[in-house]
């Protein structure tokens, strides 16, 4: 696998000659793999032995104000997801 991977296809193509399955159980597999770290909940974490940890956090509602205009803005609480590298992965990165 020394070709980088920049797109869905790619990893798909990469999953499909490594597993020698057809292109739509490749895409299928990598669509669950995909599909389960978008609906993690705010108290569950994905950990992927050897390449690292995904987990979704809530970040607080907060006010803000703009530089340009001096007003003052509410922004709402947001979620997103993180993602923190094993310490063999952070080697290899």
């Amino acid at each position: 696998m020394s070709k980088k991977l920049n797109t869905i296809v790619d990893l798909t193509t990469s999953v499909r000659d490594q597993l020698g399955c057809t292109k739509a159980e490749a895409r299928r597999a990598v669509e669950a793999v995909l599909n389960s770290i978008n609906d993690l909940s705010e108290d569950k974490k994905l950990q992927l032995k050897g390449f690292g940890t995904f987990q979704m956090k809530t970040r607080a509602p907060r006010n803000m104000i703009a530089p340009a205009n001096g007003r003052e803005y509410h922004i709402p609480p947001t979620r997103n997801l993180t993602f923190r590298p094993s310490k063999i992965a952070g080697r290899i990165v």
